[in-house]
C-alpha cells in the first residue's frame, strides 16, 4: 500500500552499555528471575537464525535502508523505572500476575541500594530506520 518511491520508518531506542545505564542491568537481572528469558522475543534474539528488522527490510521491496539517530540523556526516578518495567511485555503486571507486588518491592529495594538518592541517568540512542522502495 506504499506508493512507488515511498518509505516506511521504524522508530526505537537503543540502550547503550555504559555506567550511567547500570540500572538497566539491575532491571534485566531481576526480570530474568521472574521469567524474562522465557519470553518468545527474548529467546528469538538468542537463536542463531534471528534476523533484525534491517535484515528483513533489505530483502523486501523496501531494500534501501538508512538509520538516523540522536543521543539523549535524561534523569529518571525510581517511579520512572518501575513504570518502565511495568510497560514492557516481559514485566507487565499481567505477565507477573501474583508476583507483581513482590517484583516491585524487590526492584525498588535494589534501585535504592544502587542510588540512595533515587536519581538515575539514562543515555539512549533514539533511532529511526528509514526503508524506501528503490
Amino acid at each position: 500500500m506504499t506508493a512507488q518511491g515511498g518509505a516506511i520508518v521504524l522508530m526505537h531506542d537503543l540502550k547503550n552499555k555504559t555506567a550511567e545505564n547500570a540500572w538497566r542491568d539491575l532491571l534485566h537481572n531481576l526480570a530474568d528471575k521472574y521469567g524474562r528469558q522465557e519470553s518468545p522475543h527474548i529467546q528469538e534474539h538468542r537463536r542463531g537464525g534471528y534476523r533484525s528488522h534491517e535484515s528483513m527490510l533489505m530483502s523486501s521491496a523496501f531494500a534501501h535502508v538508512e538509520r538516523v539517530s540522536v543521543f539523549v540523556e535524561r534523569t529518571m526516578t525510581v517511579d520512572d523505572i518501575v513504570g518502565l518495567a511495568f510497560s514492557t511485555s516481559t514485566t507487565a503486571p499481567q505477565k507477573l500476575g501474583a508476583n507483581k507486588d513482590i517484583f516491585e518491592m524487590e526492584l525498588r529495594a535494589a534501585l535504592s541500594e544502587l542510588s540512595p538518592d533515587g536519581r538515575f541517568t539514562e543515555i539512549a540512542e533514539m533511532t529511526a530506520v528509514i526503508a524506501a522502495r528503490p
